[in-house]
This record gives structure tokens, sequence and C-alpha cells, in this order.
């Protein structure tokens, strides 16, 4: 699932610049991972949901199940080949970016509509990566989990990950030994949050602390150890200045929902975390011979402006405990501001709805516009 965020004629969505879009409109995009029998049946596709509803209506929860909207694009995979794509919309909404585990690159430009091949990675990105724009001229993709030793013998350890500037990808410096050697029980360094400001990067890893990077530095000292703690959230946290300077959001690990900690301290106190915000089934699933609703790993969180997030969840839903059923797309609007300058912050309002997704998609997610 994909998520954008434009600020255009005084509207806030998630999804790519759609210029011919009512100004009232706000959009979420969506990025399904397909995988089918056949090779040449598997593909991911970015949708765009209209979200105005989940941020006007009183109605804490819609119980009706939806259909995805017709998709924007889709990108093919590579037959024959197994390939993950992760994305991220960079330039404000104006680019979609998808990074490969297979070196390539792939761009969709929101403007023309046109999808293009971009530069190729060094390095692949096998299993998982983080995709995180720097400002509008750089982006970052830094793999999730990386062994310290080398993919062949006659190969060098490959880099934590790589910077896309000026059309090209280049090797990030050598991060710390400490992050990344192998560790008796523990062989994989293995990151779980990240969040960006300016052209620095900050990173957790599960047993190895917090270290943050300079993106634009060559060399090895343009890292730094922040402390042996880890970031307070999962996968990706996002600052929202216009809300609150200082504070970044994010999902909490084990319950998924909406929490603010103050990056400006360490380790970062968490100041905020909204118990409304956990994802909550309809009653009505009871209903109707479900048995179980589980929620599937990386849950996902996109920022708006103006107080207003929206949070993914993918869930299966199973009528005998074993065998899922289905698969469907669980999205919550959240606002969240203050009475005055110098009040604390509240959640002001959240309503929840529910996408059935394709037969054959896997997960989907909701992506941040940089």
């Amino acid at each position: 699932m994909a998520r954008s965020q434009d600020a255009a004629a005084g509207e806030r969505r998630l999804a790519v610049d759609e210029r011919r879009v009512a100004a009232e409109e706000r959009k979420v995009a969506l990025e399904e991972k397909k995988l089918a029998m056949e090779e040449r049946d598997r593909s991911l596709a970015w949708e765009k949901i209209n979200v105005n509803r989940l941020f006007s209506s009183s109605q804490s929860q819609e119980t009706k199940m939806r259909r995805l909207p017709a998709p924007v694009t889709r990108f093919a995979t590579m037959p024959h080949r197994p390939e993950r794509i992760d994305f991220a919309l960079a330039g404000g909404g104006a680019t979609l970016v998808g990074v490969s585990s297979q070196h390539r690159t792939v761009l969709h430009d929101a403007a023309s509509g046109v999808t293009s091949a971009g530069p190729e990675l060094a390095h692949d990105k096998v299993g998982c990566c983080f995709v995180v724009p720097l400002g509008r001229r750089r982006l970052c993709a830094v793999k999730r989990r990386h062994y310290d030793y080398p993919a062949s013998p006659d190969e060098p350890t490959e880099p934590l990950g790589e910077t896309l500037v000026g059309g090209a990808w280049r090797a990030l410096p050598d991060p710390p030994p400490d992050l990344i050697r192998s560790r008796r029980g523990n062989p994989a360094c293995l990151l779980t949050a990240c969040f960006a400001a300016g052209k620095r990067l900050w990173v957790s890893a599960r047993d190895r602390g917090t270290y943050s990077v300079d993106t634009a530095a060559r060399a090895a000292d343009g890292w730094r150890k922040e402390g042996d703690w880890q970031l307070p959230f999962q996968c990706r946290g996002l600052l929202a200045p216009d809300l609150a300077p200082g504070l970044c959001f994010g999902l909490c690990p084990r319950t998924t929902r909406l929490c603010a900690c103050d990056v400006r301290r360490s380790p970062p106190p968490v100041r905020y975390a909204w118990d409304d915000t956990r994802p909550c089934w309809p009653t009505s699933f009871s209903q109707e011979n479900i048995a179980t609703v589980a929620r599937l790993p990386d849950s996902s969180l996109a920022y708006l402006g103006d107080g207003e997030f929206c949070i993914a969840w993918t869930i299966a839903i199973s009528e005998d405990n074993s065998t899922i059923r289905q698969r469907a797309l669980w999205l919550m609007s959240v606002k969240i501001g203050k009475n005055s300058p110098s009040a604390p912050l509240r959640l002001l309002h959240h309503k929840a709805c529910i996408y059935e997704l394709p037969d054959r998609a896997l997960m989907a997610y909701a992506l941040h516009a940089d």
C-alpha cells in the first residue's frame, strides 16, 4: 500500500500529486505485494484511497468491507527470480521510488504517469530494506538484515546501505564494527526502526543499540553511536515539526498504537501513546463464522500534515484458525492536536475502515510523502 502527501489548494492527501483531483480530496495510495502461482502474475499495485470520510465523520468505525479503487499503476517483478520491491514517495510525493532486492530501481512520475527504470544499485537488498527520503534530492536504502560476511570469498562485505543522489547510488560509509559484527547467538544485525532529519539517518538494531550516520559523508567517521538503547517504535518514525517540534511519531512495537517520543533526548522518552489507536476488529466479524483475525507484520504510518495521520495494518481472516480465507487492509485515520500552544497533545479524532485485498495480495502499506 502506498501513501502520499501533497499540499495543493489547501488539500492534504496520502498519494501522488494529482492536480486534477478535487481540492477537498485527501487520498491514500496503496502498495500491494502480490504473488501468484505463476511467475507471469507476480506484480505490485499502487492504488489511491479517498480518506475524506475518515476525517469528517464522528463514527469511530466502519464495518462494511469496501473494495479498493483501480490501481494507478502496476510494477511487474522479474520473471523466474524471487524479488521484493520496497517503496518510498520522494520529492513531496512527486516520485514513487522502488528499491528492488535484485539491484534495480523503478521510478514512477506522478505528474506524467510514466514508469521508468532508475539507476542500478551496486549491491542487492535481499529480504527487505528501509527506503527513506532525506530532503527532496537524496534517498537512502538500508538493509534491515545485515550479515557480517561477504556473499562469496572473492567479494568484500556489503555495505549497510546506499544513498541515491545525483542520479546514482553510492555506498554509505562503513558502519562501526559493533553495529554489524556477528555475535554468538545473534549473527545478523537486524534493524528494527529508523528516522531521518535533514541528511542524517538514525537506525536501531536489536541488542546492538542506536546509531546515526551523515548520509552525505564518505568516511566512517560519519557514523556515531547514540546509545545502547533502541528507538521506542517499529519501522520508520516520522517527524511532524508543524505539530510538535522535536517529537518523532511512530507505532509501538507490540501494540502498534500511535506514540510520540522526544528524539532530542537520549534515550528518547515516550511522551504520548494513544490507546484508542490500537487496531480493534469489528464485532460483526464474530457473527460471520470468522474464527480468527490476525494482524500481519509491518504496520505502516503516514503523516498528512495538520496533525492528521493514517495507520495501515494488513490482517488475515480465517474460519478455522489455520486456513486464511481472506486478507484485508485495516485503515485508521487519526487527528492529533492541542487546545492551546502550551497545552499537551491529545487525540481529537480517530476512525477505522476495512478494504478487501485481491485474492493474491500478500501485504499492503501506507507510504508517507516526504
